[in-house]
């Protein structure tokens, strides 16, 4: 069965069960016996108070497999992306940024990432770093330096270039920011004493984009995390990526 097909299957699977990110009622247990608790609904629950989502997609992949794009080998039909909203920017929580990319190339490339903000008229540039990677095609974590010291009264752009003979030939950008609120002791708690996939659905439900992408992306041989990282994707056009195993 082709990519395409399974895509498609996938998709039927999906939208059949429909949209939002909800878990399955429970079913009615044999007379006489209590009946199992419902579980609690997980949906994604976007920020309403945040701005722009990013350049998503990089440039559009060779018309002949294999081929290469500015010198870089380009592998596969899809782009080089990266996983954020579809139209706002994500939100950090409570776990240390990653960043998280669909990598397209093949062999050894060398990238750059760069980190800015805006503080009144100035735009700041608080990160850059440049590193090989080798044979990493499929996804990518980037995390960002533990010494970084981010605000939360800031919004951050980030970009993901791919350097193809000392020059940028492909790049992807996205925006974050800190959660505002200070988070109530009861939620502090709960995230304590939970596993990765409940830190996961509280990530959702809390709307914190890079947390449940990052916990999620780890989750992909649990059958629940794969569900989850599937309809996320699929709820912000990711859908393309649900079937990639890299």
């Amino acid at each position: 069965m082709t990519i395409l097909s399974r895509l498609a299957l996938w998709t039927g699977l999906i939208l059949s069960q429909g949209q939002t990110l909800a878990a399955q009622p429970a079913t009615e247990t044999t007379q006489g016996a209590s009946k199992p608790k419902k579980e609690k609904p997980i949906r994604w629950q976007p920020p309403a108070d945040v701005g722009s989502s990013g350049r998503r997609t990089g440039n559009p992949p060779p018309t002949v497999q294999g081929g290469s794009r500015n010198g870089c080998v380009y592998e596969g039909d899809l782009p080089l992306t990266a996983l954020i909203p579809s139209s706002y920017e994500g939100r950090v929580g409570v776990e240390a940024p990653v960043l998280q990319v669909y990598f397209p190339y093949s062999g050894e490339q060398q990238v750059r990432l760069t980190v800015q903000t805006y503080t009144g008229t100035e735009l700041l540039e608080v990160y850059q770093g440049q590193f090989l990677l080798k044979d990493a095609m499929g996804f990518v974590g980037l995390p960002l330096p533990s010494q970084l010291a981010l605000e939360k009264d800031l919004v951050y752009r980030w970009r993901f270039s791919v350097l193809c003979e000392g020059k940028i030939g492909d790049y992807v950008e996205g925006n974050f920011s800190l959660e505002p609120r200070e988070l109530e002791p009861e939620l502090v708690a709960e995230l304590a004493e939970a596993s990765a996939l409940e830190k996961a659905e509280i990530y959702l439900e809390q709307g914190w984009w890079y947390d449940a992408i990052t916990v999620l992306s780890g989750l992909r041989t649990d059958s629940q995390g794969t569900q989850l990282w599937a309809e996320l994707l699929t709820v912000e056009g990711l859908m393309g990526f649900v079937l990639v195993q890299e």
